[in-house]
């Protein structure tokens, strides 16, 4: 999860490589205007470690739906 100044969600997500995902947002081939607003606004990341594939898309649909990014 990425946290703007304020705390709130700018963006929940989930992957099997976290580095690579987080990597992703700050490259430079950032390719959405809304992508490059989210990079600059980032002040703190957050992971939660899940069991498995499936327990990591639950969680990541029950914190959207929760949070609002």
């Amino acid at each position: 999860m990425f946290y703007g100044e304020d705390g709130a969600p700018l963006y929940i997500g989930k992957s099997v490589n976290i580095r690579n995902r987080v990597l992703s947002h700050f490259s430079a081939d950032i390719h959405s205007p809304t992508e490059m607003k989210i990079a600059q606004q980032i002040k703190s990341i957050e992971t939660i470690t899940t069991a498995g594939e499936l327990g990591a898309l639950f969680l990541e649909s029950k914190l959207i739906k929760e949070r609002l990014p």
